[in-house]
């Protein structure tokens, strides 16, 4: 049976499309309104800090499990169970780094804070190698449920404390909604991960190592890898914290920002999570290759160009009615992490067509050079430009990796991108520009009804010309 890749991709992404924002613009938003920046932002650089090492939780276990299950089908029995009794020991050891992190540059001062952010983390390791093996075993049902279900649940909790009880700690509530939603979400991801190991036939294999040194050595350019990128993404709070005199507030007029571009971002990631397995099994340099990693990289290409149009013309209306009557500087930093959004959604899929082609030391270089370049910017524009210098430093550090991963695969991209092409995405981007001019116009004063109709009349056309295809894969395995 043959269906199309994408159906699984839009289906996810548009459950998280739904759910995401939803806790952002509903939830955590509404803590940050009620604990005021300062306070906010103090928890913002925790927080920050708390995924800055969350590759210790997975030394890159998730995406070998990824690429070897994709090129593979079966694997030994056992393997799973050994990854498993690997990733809790390797959750020891990321607490005792992150605490210790934390007691050096002085930022345990909310430490009840920081320990359950650190659970947390650990509990969305223990989803996402769940996840990684329902997806590359190609059951995206199974990985569409547990890509929302802790968010739904923990969204309940926070719904009924924020409309009926009073005196709220808000930030402490709001955790233990996220621990809990994700400790149920676990129990029923590991069941049905059990339930089939045990059916698991013994199988000889020796194209796939079970020892412990033997699967590190083949994880540790995934690790250096996830860890420079995340260095890069994640190091702004942090640097905040330590740099700014006004470290509380900067953070938290830069949180208001990164929680809409973190929400964005879930598109590419999602898409690119999907990609990984199925383009390490087809390989590329082939039809049906190249087909995949053309179609991911359009479905990418097309999201920026939609987008534009409302980044550029109409950023502070948009942060106006998320936030109401903010200060300028935050407007600023909010339009600078838009752009950023724009960069960084091709960024993903040509970093992962990268990882798919056996390229991942490259692309670990490319995102070593990002980290020290995100990290030396920092410390010469947070002092004097507090958030609005680390969005310049997010925004450069984006495109720089975006130019080095285009370098790295131009010959790749010049089969995928033909002047043909380069015209159609030049047309479609007129067209979402020249819509978006003429609703401005025709709208005046709502800009959610604006941005709303713009939305819908734009996915119509996209619709209409059958502009996103997709080449065809097998469903299930075999």
């Amino acid at each position: 049976m043959k269906t199309a890749l994408l159906r699984p991709v839009l289906f996810l992404i548009g459950l998280n499309v739904i759910i995401k924002p939803i806790w952002i613009v509903g939830i955590d938003r509404q803590v940050q309104l009620l604990e005021g920046p300062e306070v906010y932002g103090q928890y913002f650089a925790l927080f920050q800090l708390s995924i800055m090492f969350h590759v210790l939780l997975d030394a890159g276990i998730q995406t070998f499990l990824s690429q070897r299950k994709g090129q593979l089908v079966d694997l030994p029995k056992g393997f799973i169970a050994r990854l498993g009794i690997l990733k809790i020991g390797l959750s020891f050891i990321y607490f005792g780094i992150s605490l210790v992190v934390a007691f050096m540059l002085g930022l345990l001062s909310h430490p009840q804070w920081l320990l359950k952010l650190l659970l947390i983390q650990i509990l969305h390791s223990c989803i996402l190698f769940c996840r990684t093996y329902f997806t590359a075993d190609l059951r995206f049902g199974l990985d569409r449920v547990f890509s929302v279900l802790d968010k739904l649940i923990s969204l309940g909790i926070m719904v009924f404390a924020l409309t009926q009880l009073e005196n709220l700690d808000a930030i402490d509530t709001m955790l233990n909604a996220q621990i809990l939603g994700l400790g149920l979400s676990i129990l029923f991801a590991l069941g049905i991960l059990v339930a089939s190991q045990k059916k698991v036939k013994e199988i000889a294999s020796t194209s796939v190592s079970i020892s412990y040194p033997a699967l590190l050595k083949s994880a540790l350019p995934f690790t250096l890898m996830v860890l420079f990128m995340t260095l890069y993404q994640r190091a702004d709070g942090v640097m905040i914290a330590l740099l700014h005199q006004k470290a509380a507030l900067q953070n938290g007029l830069y949180a208001m920002s990164y929680r809409i571009y973190d929400a964005l971002n879930v598109v590419p990631v999602l898409a690119t999570f999907i990609l990984l397995p199925s383009l390490s099994r087809t390989g590329l340099n082939n039809e049906k290759g190249d087909g995949i990693a053309r179609e991911i990289l359009r479905f990418s290409l097309t999201l920026s160009l939609v987008v534009a149009p409302i980044i550029f013309l109409s950023y502070s209306s948009c942060f106006d009615l998320l936030y109401g009557s903010q200060s300028f500087e935050a407007a600023r930093v909010f339009q600078v992490l838009m752009v950023c959004f724009l960069i960084s959604s091709p960024m993903a899929v040509l970093g992962t067509i990268l990882t798919a082609s056996d390229q991942i030391w490259k692309v670990s270089g490319i995102a070593l050079l990002g980290c020290l370049i995100n990290i030396t910017a920092n410390y010469v524009l947070i002092p004097t430009h507090g958030a609005l210098g680390a969005s310049w430093t997010t925004l450069g550090t984006a495109a720089f990796m975006t130019l080095a991963y285009t370098f790295a695969l131009r010959d790749l991209l010049t089969t995928l991108v033909s002047i043909k092409v380069v015209m159609q995405y030049l047309a479609l981007g007129l067209s979402a520009l020249g819509l978006y001019l003429l609703l401005d116009q025709l709208i005046q004063g709502s800009t959610l009804g604006k941005i709303s109709l713009y939305i819908l009349l734009i996915s119509v056309i996209i619709l209409t010309t059958k502009w996103l295809q997709i080449s065809i894969l097998p469903s299930r395995r075999n």
